[in-house]
């Protein structure tokens, strides 16, 4: 659902700002087309999907409110207070499952700021960014008390931080994160929003001038750190480019309505033409995106590696600890010191549970410890050292899934490190990943029944058999 209600957002959003049905649908399938969504739901980012599906509806609110959108129909909000209240709630959720967006938001509030104050209003647009923090402020409030866990100290996984290869300021440009989306498509969609710029005169220049701050905005906040400290998690970058994604809606809109005001009228000159061909442009990506739509795969592998592993359920749960180039691993993998990642998925590849990052903790701090003792030959029994978190499986994968293409390195201390175990298991799999078995696992939970339950008791201030001191069974 995250698609089309991104989609019909975008329509309410350019149905204000230009007042033409055709414009705004046109629009809507623009966004949907940019493939942040797409990728963003590939990768499994829960707070990227929630943020991209409810940005337009947001802003439009926002704008609507400071007068920044004053389309055909379009009127002030009559109760004001009111208003505040339902976008709050809207942001709210936003920032609950995607907490970059308390510097998102505003940081598009800025974009329009700037331009506005060269070629537009700056009352309109200092009233759209007082409206933003006015929002998340009241947003913030409601979120209580949850945001005090800030002030316990800033944990990068609970705010949604993951790490983020680097990406080349062309993959950014296309807004490109995955597998959605790329080949010509990109570039085709790159010149669709790059015509515009010369043909767009009036309102529409300034709408094209917005479109474009906010598209410089998303890339360069997925793009600049990705250069300056690439070994930082950072947040991820479907959120930062959902942004440019409303960019790129505006511009194309904009694109749209010089074609139609050429229609209507009977001088369709240079400037139309070019619009004609941005709108052109923005087939070959459409199509690109009908084709992945057919099987809702989106270009992804047809298998992934629990189904090839048949990986199963056992009583009381398990672990699969994931380790190797972060590039390749499930879920969103921590980072070690030697720019390796690993992480832990339970019973298989992991549920939809496992889309939101556990805050980091000790037990996960110790895992690295473990495959560092691995990797420099100062163990055999890492095994036993794995046991108390539930971990039966180590899976050193080389490539995302049995048929991706391969994108990571093999870290060879580590395999060379895990061959020398004595408790742990090397398993015949397909080529493309190392896997072994924990013959010294033990379930994340395990009980008694009968008379073993009722008399068994664990000596006071001792874990039970099996579970490390302090830890939480439930999450890691």
């Amino acid at each position: 659902a995250v698609l089309p209600v991104g989609a019909w957002g975008a329509v309410r959003l350019c149905s204000a700002v230009y007042g033409q049905r055709a414009v705004a649908l046109f629009a809507g399938l623009a966004y949907a087309v940019v493939p942040v969504g797409r990728n963003a739901i590939a990768y499994g980012r829960l707070g990227a999907m929630v943020f991209f599906a409810i940005l337009p509806f947001l802003l439009r609110r926002i704008w609507v409110a400071a007068g920044l959108v004053n389309g055909p129909g379009v009127e002030p909000p009559p109760n004001r207070r009111r208003d505040l209240v339902v976008t709050a709630l809207l942001a709210g959720l936003a920032v609950g499952v995607f907490p970059a967006a308390l510097v998102l938001v505003p940081l598009a509030g800025v974009a329009l700021w700037v331009v506005n104050s060269m070629v537009g209003n700056r009352t309109q647009a200092r009233r759209a960014l007082l409206r933003s923090g006015a929002v998340l402020g009241l947003a913030l409030v409601g979120l209580f008390p949850w945001v005090l866990g800030f002030w316990r100290g800033f944990d990068p996984a609970a705010v949604g931080f993951v790490f983020r290869p680097g990406s080349s300021l062309a993959d950014a440009a296309r807004l490109l994160t995955g597998p959605g989306g790329g080949g010509y498509a990109g570039w085709f969609l790159l010149a669709a929003v790059a015509l515009p710029l010369l043909v767009a005169r009036g309102p529409q220049f300034l709408w094209v001038a917005r479109g474009w701050a906010l598209i410089v905005v998303g890339v360069a906040f997925v793009w600049v750190p990705a250069q300056l400290l690439p070994s930082v998690p950072m947040p991820a970058a479907e959120g930062a480019l959902a942004i440019a994604g409303i960019g790129v809606t505006l511009v194309l809109a904009s694109a749209a309505i010089l074609v139609v005001e050429g229609l209507r009228t009977t001088g369709f000159g240079w400037q139309q033409v070019l619009a004609v061909a941005a709108v052109g442009c923005v087939i070959v990506p459409t199509a690109a995106f009908g084709v992945g739509a057919i099987n809702g795969r989106w270009g992804l592998p047809a298998r992934d590696w629990e189904s090839a592993l048949a990986l199963g359920s056992e009583p009381g749960g398990y672990r699969v600890l994931w380790a190797g180039d972060p590039l390749v691993l499930p879920g969103d993998p921590l980072l070690r010191g030697d720019g390796q990642g690993y992480t832990m998925t339970r019973d298989g590849f992991g549920t939809a549970r496992d889309l939101w990052p556990a805050p980091e903790s000790p037990a996960m701090a110790s895992v690295s410890g473990v495959l560092q003792l691995v990797e420099e030959s100062q163990t055999v029994s890492a095994g036993h050292a794995l046991a108390p978190l539930g971990v039966r499986y180590i899976a050193v994968p080389e490539r995302a899934a049995p048929d991706a293409p391969v994108l990571g390195n093999l870290p060879t201390a580590l395999i060379d490190g895990l061959a020398r175990q004595r408790d742990l298991v090397r398993r015949r799999s397909e080529p493309g990943i190392v896997y072994y078995e924990n013959d010294a696992w033990v379930p994340i939970r395990s009980g008694l029944s009968g008379v073993a339950a009722t008399t068994a008791q664990a000596p006071q201030g001792e874990p039970p058999h099996g579970q490390a001191p302090g830890h939480d069974p439930g999450r890691v």
